[in-house]
């Protein structure tokens, strides 16, 4: 018979929450919200390079990214998923998983569509700078998602 110990572990808020007079989630919710802001205006600079480098591997969109390109557009997204909390774009995180699944749809078919990132590189642009809402983002990412699926059924078999 085997055993399992584990351990709750509180985090510095829930102690803060826990002890008299201790923190109130409206102050502690003003803090994350100011540790936010601090923490976007580091990282906002990130996804703009990541924007530059997703152009220029995409190119002029009327040639096919090289396999090594495509690789390189899905490391980028995959990099940048990981900030996108720091940063208050709604459907960011989301327009960068498309970003992934796309790079590596194309990289898995002998299918190319001239222009086939443009729509995608375009939407992450206006969802970095705020000018879409969450629901404009979903409309905008189902379409793309009918394009992934495009190049998911013409995927040459392993």
């Amino acid at each position: 018979m085997s055993t399992t110990k584990f351990r709750i572990v509180e985090t510095r808020f829930e102690q803060e929450a826990r002890r008299p007079g201790g923190k109130k989630a409206s102050e502690a919710l003003l803090e994350a919200h100011a540790n936010l802001t601090t923490l976007a205006s580091k990282t906002l600079p990130r996804f703009h390079e990541g924007l530059q480098t997703l152009r220029s591997l995409a190119g002029n969109g009327a040639d096919r990214p090289s396999d090594d390109a495509l690789r390189r557009i899905y490391d980028v997204a995959d990099r940048l998923i990981g900030y996108c909390l720091t940063v208050n774009r709604p459907g960011l995180d989301q327009v960068l998983l498309r970003t992934a699944g796309l790079s590596d749809a194309v990289r898995q078919s002998d299918l190319w569509l001239p222009g086939t990132f443009a729509p995608l590189i375009e939407t992450f642009q206006l969802t970095l700078d705020g000018s879409l809402d969450l629901a404009q983002v979903s409309t905008l990412i189902a379409n793309i998602d009918l394009c992934i699926e495009r190049y998911q059924r013409a995927a040459v078999p392993a």
